[in-house]
């Protein structure tokens, strides 16, 4: 399923010169086509804009909003025709560079996705658009350019994506700067403290890229501290008891689980290590 596609209409309508020019006739296709769409009508949408289309074959913005409107249909390949027949016209249109870019980053074509990406102007590039160029350059192993891409990213847009926060986390680990990775844990910690996953990472990644078993020990406590007993959490912390040799530790916060969670297979495997 497509997840960073851009709604057009929802930024741009159509010109000026388009609507007097069409206002005419109310019955329009383009018209038409316009208010199917509003109303989430995509398919009744399709049809009035391909019948504008036939009597204005040049039109991109229409060719647009049909790309888009396939794609929210998953039909991607027709999608990604259309969009490369716009790039035909105008090599330089900046929404089907950008969609074509979103449409191969979702079928995790991550070097077409940059190839497509980059060809966008730095300064109309969007905070979507560096996440996605970051995250491609790190699937893809250039771990140095997707620091560089991570550092343009607003932490709050980082940190609502645990898959960004992993990636960014790992890329930091990669270039040895463990420093400013600490800082960044630093700076998790204090966004959303509630969520279970989020604590976890923070406290995996003091535990095995900085080899601070103290902060990662302090995470989980102090999630236990403010919050309620959490199964998850309690695992996670005589994990890190036994790997550090604190067995009488490891034995009280074990025996803490519930026995609802004992038939977890993540509790299961840790208990056959532990006894």
């Amino acid at each position: 399923m497509i997840k960073w596609l851009i709604p057009l209409f929802i930024f741009f309508g159509c010109s000026n010169v388009d609507i007097n020019k069409y206002k005419k006739d109310n019955e329009y296709s383009l018209l038409k086509g316009i208010n199917l769409y509003s109303q989430g009508k995509n398919r009744e949408a399709l049809i009035e804009y391909e019948k504008a289309l036939e009597k204005d074959p040049k039109n991109i913005l229409i060719l647009r909003e049909i790309a888009i409107i396939k794609s929210q249909l998953l039909e991607y390949k027709e999608s990604k025709n259309i969009f490369l027949e716009i790039l035909k016209k105008e090599p330089r249109d900046i929404e089907a560079l950008r969609n074509l870019s979103y449409l191969f980053f979702d079928e995790k074509n991550y070097k077409k996705s940059i190839f497509y990406l980059e060809k966008v102007p730095k300064d109309l590039k969007t905070q979507k658009d560096y996440a996605i160029l970051a995250f491609s350059y790190y699937k893809i192993g250039e771990s140095k350019r997707a620091l560089l891409t991570y550092k343009k990213i607003k932490e709050s847009i980082i940190f609502n994506s645990i898959i960004l926060t992993k990636s960014y986390i790992k890329v930091l680990s990669e270039n040895g700067n463990k420093e400013n990775l600490f800082l960044i844990l630093k700076s998790l910690e204090k966004y959303k403290p509630e969520d279970v996953n989020n604590v976890i990472l923070i406290s995996n990644t003091y535990e095995n890229e900085l080899q601070n078993y103290k902060y990662a020990e302090k995470v989980l406590k102090d999630f236990l501290s403010s919050n309620k007993i959490n199964d998850k959490i309690l695992l996670q912390l005589a994990k890190l008891y036994y790997k550090i040799g604190k067995k009488k530790e490891c034995r009280i916060v074990f025996s803490m689980i519930s026995e609802d969670y004992q038939y977890n297979l993540e509790y299961i495997k840790v208990k056959t290590y532990m006894y």
